[in-house]
């Protein structure tokens, strides 16, 4: 799950606190995600709290977040998709997708 604080920002724009929570739905497997990627940003390893490799657990989560600034006029949609990539237990790939949208709306 990917969600960005705030979802709008009045023109020029300004700092979007993204998060980004990534979620084993094993019961059995633990999971190693190595890359955590995005559409704009690239790669995340390093930025905000987010460092790969992480391991996580049969059932539990992996949170992390990274802030950055978005900025444009009026009517300036940024959709964000991250992307993360690993595997379980087994050497069996894993990963997940979703976005985040950040709007910038006019100033009165």
């Amino acid at each position: 799950m990917k969600t960005a604080d705030p979802t709008e920002l009045p023109e020029p724009g300004g700092s979007v606190t993204f998060t980004i929570v990534v979620t084993n739905t094993s019961t059995v497997d633990d999971i190693t995600i190595d890359t955590l990627t995005d559409s704009i940003y690239v790669d995340n390893n390093g930025h905000g709290d987010c460092p790969v490799p992480q391991t996580i657990l049969s059932r539990e989560n992996y949170s992390c977040s990274i802030t950055v600034d978005v900025n444009g006029n009026a009517g300036v949609v940024e959709t964000n998709v991250a992307t993360a990539s690993g595997t379980d237990d087994d050497g069996n790939a894993v990963s997940d997708i979703d976005a985040a949208t950040v709007t910038i709306t006019d100033t009165p």
